[in-house]
């Protein structure tokens, strides 16, 4: 196992790599248990799960997002939808995956997924505008 430095430096290439950002947020406050909270969860998410070989990135992004949408973490889900292009997830593969999971899912909560979808695309896609 890498040493401890090792391994969040390997979180943080992660968490780069799939979210195109340097910055996780951290949902507490900043006493040392809630700064050990967050280095617990990049090591843990991004040190462990996303950069392990066996499964590229655009994989673990589609299976991300099958996960968050069964589990109804709407919030989660927006934000992993921006994060999958940057994985090479496009965005007709994005449409099949919601066709995929309409059945499992159903139609009620497959409707609020698309919204959420279509927010996050009109985010990105305004956020490259004030790029150009």
């Amino acid at each position: 196992m890498a040493d401890k430095s090792d391994r969040m430096e390997t979180a943080k290439k992660g968490l780069r790599e799939h979210t195109g950002s340097d910055y996780a947020p951290v949902y507490l406050d900043s006493s040392p248990a809630a700064e050990y909270y967050s280095q617990l969860g990049m090591e843990r998410t991004y040190g462990d799960a996303w950069t392990r070989p066996g499964l590229d990135m655009k994989t673990r992004s589609m299976i991300t997002l099958s996960a968050l949408a069964g589990m109804g973490l709407d919030n989660a889900f927006k934000a992993h939808v921006r994060h999958a292009e940057n994985v090479g997830v496009t965005r007709a593969e994005m449409i099949e995956l919601l066709i995929h999971l309409h059945g499992y899912i159903g139609t009620p909560k497959a409707g609020v997924i698309s919204g959420l979808v279509r927010a996050a695309w009109k985010e990105k896609d305004a956020e490259g505008d004030k790029a150009s």
